[in-house]
């Protein structure tokens, strides 16, 4: 069976919708998926996450810091959006989100000298629950300044910063897993410029500290060698194989990315361990 445990929509920075991602899992065969929008789960927890097809797990990606100068992506699978915890980071996330989003926006009221509706930029802030540059190209849209997004970008956001995503510490990350039930995956362990090594070391300490027990071996940050790597250590030390595409579909319907789909090879449920304990609810 296929699966991908790692797709955005763009509820956070993808460019296709949640219906536009279940039919490209049908086009693609993929019967399992996640989708882990950055620090953000509202408003895929609202849809109906079910078809006939395709089983869709909930889940979030969310930046953590390690230290000071180290932030890491977490994959944090199957809560309950009910959680005190949970809710208290998305409030205070979406606090911080909204805060920079309306920096963002006097910038391009200064720079090229236009105010946006006020009752339209409070309408699109409160219809939405992520905020970054991307989500300012479709305010724009919104507001009638442009016609689509690439227009937005190309003639008023080019000059942006890219946002600063808000990252809380490891030891909130997993209480919050604790109180939603949830279970934390590293993202894409080689995409942080460290050696193989170095994280690995860094897996065990997350184990052993925090009982870390999932890492997405397979995944497309890294060469075929390192993920093979990354399977075998995991094997070793006991943690579960997890995998995902990390699909964005940034520029819509010409992106030539594909559900599932890892160094050009389909992700088989059977190569990934954690298919056991997100569908077959084993106990770990």
């Amino acid at each position: 069976m296929r699966v991908d445990f790692h797709i955005h929509t763009n509820i956070s920075d993808g460019g296709l919708s949640f219906e536009d991602i279940l039919k490209k899992c049908d086009d693609s065969n993929v019967k399992i998926i996640s989708i882990t929008d950055h620090n953000s789960f509202k408003e895929i927890s609202n849809v109906d996450c079910q078809n006939q097809n395709v089983k869709v797990i909930r889940g979030a990606e969310l930046d953590v810091k390690y230290s000071k100068t180290l932030v890491f992506h977490m994959l944090l699978y199957d809560f309950d959006i009910k959680s005190k915890l949970l809710n208290k980071y998305y409030l205070d996330n979406r606090r911080y989100e909204i805060k920079s989003f309306l920096k963002k926006i006097k910038m391009i009221e200064n720079k090229y000298n236009f105010t946006l509706d006020k009752n339209k930029v409070k309408s699109f802030i409160n219809n939405n629950n992520y905020f970054d540059r991307i989500c300012l190209n479709r305010l724009l849209v919104y507001c009638d300044i442009c016609d689509n997004v690439e227009e937005a970008y190309k003639k008023y956001t080019y000059f942006i910063p890219k946002t600063k995503r808000k990252s809380i510490s490891l030891k909130r990350l997993f209480k919050i897993a604790k109180d939603s039930n949830g279970i934390v995956s590293l993202a894409h362990p080689m995409n942080y410029g460290l050696s193989m090594d170095i994280i690995k070391k860094i897996i065990l300490k997350l184990k052993h500290k925090y009982n870390l027990m999932v890492v997405e071996a397979i995944n497309n940050h890294q060469t075929l060698e390192e993920q093979k790597e990354l399977i075998d250590f995991c094997i070793k030390n006991k943690l579960y194989i997890s995998a995902g595409s990390d699909s964005h579909f940034k520029l819509s319907t010409e992106s030539e990315e594909k559900i599932g789909l890892i160094q050009h090879s389909y992700i088989n449920s059977d190569d990934v361990s954690f298919y056991k304990i997100i569908v077959d609810k084993e106990i770990f």
